[in-house]
């Protein structure tokens, strides 16, 4: 486990700790701050910025190659209507 996960859990406990204490004193304080860090969390959440992802597209064939075959496809099962059957392609093309 990382040191940054552990801290955090650290952290995490550490609140709890400090709000069922608060509730057991003030119980009203306790949900006021419990609904403060709430509040607090979502609006850090909200407000991170939103990374750019690259293009999730698959890069393009290059030119003169063929697109190989699938190794396999799924097929409804003729004999029960919500099962599929994987078919194997068994031609394999061997280097000369």
């Amino acid at each position: 486990m990382s040191s940054r996960i552990a801290g955090g859990c650290t952290l995490v406990l550490l609140g709890t700790g400090a709000v069922v204490a608060l509730s057991a004193i003030a119980p009203g304080a306790g949900i006021l701050t419990l609904w403060g860090v709430g509040f607090g969390a979502l609006w850090w959440a909200v407000s991170r910025p939103v990374r750019d992802t690259a293009n999730p597209a698959p890069p393009p064939v290059p030119e003169g190659a063929e697109e190989e075959k699938p190794q396999f496809r799924i097929v409804p099962d003729p004999n029960h209507p919500t099962r599929h059957l994987v078919e194997w392609n068994t031609e394999r093309e061997t280097e000369s």
